[in-house]
């Protein structure tokens, strides 16, 4: 017998084994021979490994990282291509006889320890078209479809490409591993038709948080309207026609903007203006302009942290820039008092009167920080509190200044916005050392000063007496206005503006910290995630004030219920709350968790919509840290919101204890 009919037995046992195996299954499982049947199993029937055997069609394989999907006439599935053995090299649009067991996966159920026999050429399916609001949900994973819209961007790693494709109603990930090398020029800003697998972006909670399309290669990708062949040749379009009222419901393509550049924020983001208006620019070009170049950029229109802008951006830039116009302005007139008490949309169209333009105006000095990556300047004129960043690049550096200085700044205001696009404060971004003039040093008469001077006087008079204690108390009050202004810009940073819980950055700042102190002490440290059950809908359909309300309410009962100095309230997220227990063991965090839980209850506060229980409810998952534990603070996080996912699932309105586990899941499809 020669090698040749050796490798043919070694195929034939390959593919023929599996089969005759399947003929009996074991347990009483029947033998699943359509994809649908297998995409219709409940996660936990799909553990129990049902025999599959499946004639279907290849519609995407990557042996890099494993991927594979199969489609028949019913529906398509994801295959683990690692676990899998095959009879020849697997390419889409192969027909092959399929034997494997099914696996929940990490999304949908799918089939592993596959074994495929290639047929021969098969025909790709009839793709599937639907509004991309209604792909999100994950319904249509591993199915043939097509997509259509303009690629905005793309990266080629490891071996792939990944393009950003606006579509209308959303945006999605097209990934492929055969692709023409110059891509870029032709599909970026070009409209194209893609065809292949859709599938859900998802997380460890099998929630879908969006889609990507598996495809084949180029051939898939059908262009309807080229991309511009030199971008820098588009019309000029003005800085103010980003973002105005369009009747037409279409994609926005790239437009290009000459505009003078008004200043720089390495790494994130430039500002351009022109006659008409300004816009952010983001990422920041490379084309090396700075503050006062005239410049073409060429992006997509879009909306950044509340203002018009352009994004994935090209620049070249063109010559010396236009002078821009330094508006002078009070502090207190930057947000008008229009904008805090008309809830209307001229109301918060005031808000922004200022946003993205130079303007100057003064303040007197509270105090200033310096970092590796920007100055920063706290400052107050009247009644109204802002800052100044000078950023860290071409060497600038702020000049010598002393508190109390009352200072004239000239920059770009930026006006920070809440998630309804209520102006809340405000900064200046400084271009340079020069944007700032010192009009008034601080009064020369000081404590010091003034002891000095009376040290050298041979009689004391009772006047004297009573000017240095008037100066002392001065002084007193400027520190305790010092301390309150360093104590107000703390709470900025640390605090939460609407509820006044820590914020997520302290939170992970705090965390870490007990993390090391309980692995130090040997103590326990416990956390809690809450939860308000169903909150969406609350917001929905009582508006967004009640919503607001309810945050702020069960944030002030959580606090009632941690009250060591030591216990640390934080708002995580949304409507999604974490707290810290130092020294507190399971029973301990348990006990406060369902205190809190209870306190929620009592409150009584009415949810229309929620379908459980007319008043508002919340759910907490618990988990206790105890050394010599290696766990980290990443694994503490993630068993409490476990925990907290178990409480949901479970009903909600209830407490959910679970461990720590010291391994890491394992992703795959």
């Amino acid at each position: 017998m020669g090698p040749t009919s050796g490798n043919h037995i070694v195929r034939f046992l390959t593919i023929i084994l599996p089969l005759g195996l399947l003929a009996e299954p074991s347990g009483g499982l029947s033998i699943l021979t359509h994809a649908r049947d297998i995409r219709n199993l409940s996660p936990d029937e799909a553990r129990r490994s049902y025999p599959v055997h499946l004639r279907a069609v290849v519609t995407f394989v990557d042996t890099g990282p494993g991927e594979m999907f199969v489609q028949d006439e019913t529906a398509g599935v994801f295959v683990f291509e690692h676990d899998s053995v095959s009879n020849a090299v697997l390419h889409a649009g192969q027909l092959v006889d399929l034997t494997g067991i099914t696996t929940p996966a990490d999304f949908a159920p799918s089939i592993t320890q596959a074994h495929l026999s290639v047929l021969g050429q098969g025909a790709l399916p009839k793709p599937k078209r639907r509004p991309f609001p209604e792909l999100v949900g994950g319904q249509e994973d591993s199915q043939w479809f097509e997509l259509q819209g303009v690629v905005r961007s793309g990266e080629a790693k490891d071996g792939r490409l990944f393009l950003n494709v606006d579509t209308a109603g959303g945006s999605f990930v097209a990934v492929m591993h055969e692709f023409p090398v110059d891509w870029n020029r032709k599909w970026v800003d070009a409209r194209v038709v893609i065809r292949g697998v859709l599938a859900a972006i998802f997380n460890e909670r099998r929630q879908s948080e969006g889609v990507r399309i598996f495809v084949p290669g180029s051939d898939f990708v059908r262009i309807t309207e080229a991309a511009p062949v030199d971008v820098f040749r588009l019309p000029e379009a003005t800085a103010v026609s980003v973002g105005r009222f369009h009747p037409l419901d279409e994609l926005q393509r790239r437009i290009r903007v000459r505009g003078t550049v008004a200043a720089q924020e390495p790494p994130t983001a430039m500002y351009v203006a022109d006659s008409t208006g300004d816009l952010e620019i983001q990422p920041i070009p490379r084309c090396a302009a700075k503050p006062g170049d005239l410049v073409d950029v060429v992006g997509f229109p879009g909306v950044i942290e509340g203002r018009p802008g352009l994004e994935d951006t090209l620049c070249r830039k063109a010559g010396p820039g236009i002078p821009i116009e330094v508006v002078s302005v009070q502090a207190q007139d930057v947000i008008p008092p229009l904008a805090r008490t008309n809830p209307s949309g001229h109301g918060l169209a005031a808000g922004s009167r200022y946003d993205g333009k130079l303007i100057r105006l003064d303040g007197i000095l509270l105090g200033s920080s310096y970092h590796p990556d920007a100055a920063t300047l706290l400052l107050k004129s009247r009644e109204q509190s802002f800052t100044a960043t000078l950023p860290a690049f071409a060497r600038q550096k702020l000049p010598p200044l002393e508190a109390g200085s009352h200072l004239r700044l000239t920059g770009l205001c930026l006006v920070t916005y809440d998630p309804f696009h209520r102006a809340q404060f405000f900064r200046i971004l400084l271009r340079g050392p020069d944007d700032i003039v010192t009009v008034a040093r601080p009064s020369w008469w000081t404590l010091q000063r003034a002891l000095r001077i009376m040290s050298l006087l041979a009689v004391v008079c009772l006047a004297a007496v009573a000017w240095i204690s008037l100066l002392r108390r001065h002084v007193s009050a400027q520190t305790r206005q010092l301390r309150r202004a360093n104590e107000r810009l703390t709470e900025l940073s640390t605090r939460d503006p609407l509820t006044h819980a820590f914020n997520r950055r302290h939170f992970d700042q705090a965390l870490e910290s007990e993390w090391l102190r309980a692995g130090r002490s040997g103590r326990p440290l416990s956390l809690v995630m809450v939860d308000i059950d169903c909150f969406k809908s609350l917001n929905d359909k009582c508006g967004h004030l009640q919503g607001d309300d309810c945050l702020i309410r069960v944030v002030r009962a959580l606090q009632a219920s941690a009250q060591r100095s030591a216990d640390l309230v934080a708002r995580y997220g949304g409507e999604e709350f974490a707290i810290i227990l130092p020294e507190t063991d399971r029973d301990g965090a348990l006990q406060i968790a369902e205190s809190m839980r209870a306190t929620v209850v009592s409150l009584a506060m009415p949810h229309p919509a929620y379908p459980i229980d007319p008043f508002v409810t919340i759910s907490a998952g618990v988990t206790t840290f105890q050394a010599p534990s290696e766990a980290c603070v990443a694994g503490i996080v993630e068993a409490a919101d476990r925990a907290l996912y178990e409480a949901k699932r479970t009903g909600r309105n209830r407490v959910v204890h679970r461990d720590i586990l010291m391994q890491s899941a394992v992703s795959a499809g």
